[in-house]
């Protein structure tokens, strides 16, 4: 596994029946899926691109010694409703399967679980400096099935110094990372303000809120960040140079740690070109180098939500759509065998 901290500022880089009642069952399983997906709202803030790169430049939380980051936007149109605006963050993964650099390997579809944590606070604008105000309005802890980074290129096309990159074939680049988005589905009841402060925190090896106390790919999971031209399409970044933060590095902020260190702080300076990716609301996305994830991560990624205030994860909702599925199957099961009788009947 590749436990190595990677760079301060993370770069992007150079057969009949059987069948049709299995079909029913995967079909009345992808519709309780793509549920949460059906049910978001217009978009009302973006500033991801709809065609993302192989990867794209990120920063690292365990080289920065960094638990959370996050940026002070405007909502655009009027849907506020939290149930309505499942929010989309892109992420940078670094990490292989086994070894880093020349032996880094992945077997292509590998991945592993990581809790990843979304807050959304009201945003106090009456001092001299915008301020996150705690607790949040709401805070969503959800497992996400992560992919490793592809395996390092043995073909030729990329250099084999630095990071021993992959190789794109669809972009015929070659990237250090991978870059992949994650959506939380919001729990409902809470209506967003129009400007607030939104960031996302996850647990490294030795930083978090709280630290693992062991190597793993998380150390080399980051959140990509990136101003791109047009952007935000919908909502305004209301300070664009400007992030908010928690370290206990100094080096981490643009204003050298003269804020202070480790709390969740606004950073007045140094990220005009570097705002971190989120979409609420409606958000497709084309990525040309998107990962499949497995069927049972992805029922994972889309349980309901069970709380507002606290961190949330429902274990039981994957495994309950499973059960209904599985019941759905068996009930469409029932009809066929049911109608082959009545046929067999009239014969």
């Amino acid at each position: 596994m590749n436990n190595a901290p990677r760079s301060l500022f993370a770069r992007a880089g150079a057969v009949g029946r059987r069948t049709a009642v299995g079909a029913a069952v995967v079909a009345t399983t992808l519709a309780l899926v793509a549920a949460p997906a059906m049910a978001a709202g217009p978009t009302a803030y973006r500033n991801i691109a709809s065609k993302i790169a192989g990867n794209i430049g990120s920063i690292a939380f365990q080289a920065r010694s960094i638990s959370e980051f996050g940026d002070l936007i405007q909502l655009g149109g009027t849907e506020r409703s939290s149930a309505k605006l499942p929010v989309t963050v892109v992420m940078s993964v670094w990490a292989c399967e086994t070894g880093g650099d020349v032996t880094c390997q992945t077997t292509p579809g590998a991945t592993w679980n990581q809790d990843l944590t979304l807050n959304i606070y009201a945003a106090d604008t009456t001092g001299a400096v915008p301020v996150a105000v705690v607790p949040p309005l709401l805070t969503k802890t959800q497992s996400f099935a992560l992919p490793y980074r592809p395996s390092r290129d043995a073909t030729g096309h990329c250099d084999k110094s630095g990071f021993y990159p992959w190789y794109s074939a669809a972009e015929n680049t070659c990237f250090n990372g991978l870059a992949h988005v994650v959506t939380f589905n919001l729990p409902a009841g809470v209506s967003l303000p129009d400007q607030l402060i939104w960031s996302i925190s996850f647990n490294t090896e030795t930083h978090g809120y709280a630290p693992i106390g062991k190597s793993g790919p998380w150390n080399s999971l980051n959140v990509a960040a990136k101003t791109y031209s047009g952007e935000p399409t919908v909502g305004t970044d209301v300070e664009p140079q400007a992030a908010f933060v928690n370290s206990t590095w100094n080096g981490a902020y643009g204003d050298n740690g003269a804020g202070g260190l480790g709390k969740f702080r606004y950073d007045p300076t140094g990220w005009a070109a570097l705002a971190p990716l989120v979409c609420f609301g409606y958000c497709p996305i084309n990525s040309a180098a998107a990962t499949p994830t497995p069927f049972d991560s992805v029922l994972a990624a889309t349980a309901p939500p069970t709380g507002t205030h606290s961190p949330s994860r429902s274990d039981s909702s994957p495994l309950l759509a499973v059960l209904i599925c599985f019941a759905s199957g068996a009930l469409g099961l029932a009809a066929v065998l049911s109608r082959r009788s009545a046929i067999r009947r009239r014969l």
